[in-house]
């Protein structure tokens, strides 16, 4: 029986580290999806229930023609947009 209880705690330990080694926590927005630069509060989009902002004018058109690639930029960064729910 000891036996038991040794082998059914590895697993479980070795089920909760694994799941706590895939868990990703993506940091609030601080680089603009399109240049890379540091964003400004003035500059934004709303996208699908998120606030994307920009380092520049510029920037917000090019995110606008191509959304989801720069989504993906920023998920590739591990930063989050801020959701608009949040501003409510």
């Amino acid at each position: 029986m000891k036996s038991f209880a040794k082998i059914t705690a590895v697993v479980l330990v070795s089920v909760f580290l694994f799941a706590l080694g895939n868990i990703v926590f993506a940091a609030e927005q601080t680089r603009c999806p399109v240049m890379g630069g540091k964003i400004t509060f003035r500059l934004f989009s709303d996208y699908k229930e998120k606030r994307v902002f920009f380092c520049c004018s510029g920037c917000k058109p090019a995110f606008e023609r191509e959304p989801e690639k720069y989504m993906k930029q920023l998920k590739e960064w591990g930063e989050e947009p801020m959701d608009i729910s949040d501003m409510q």
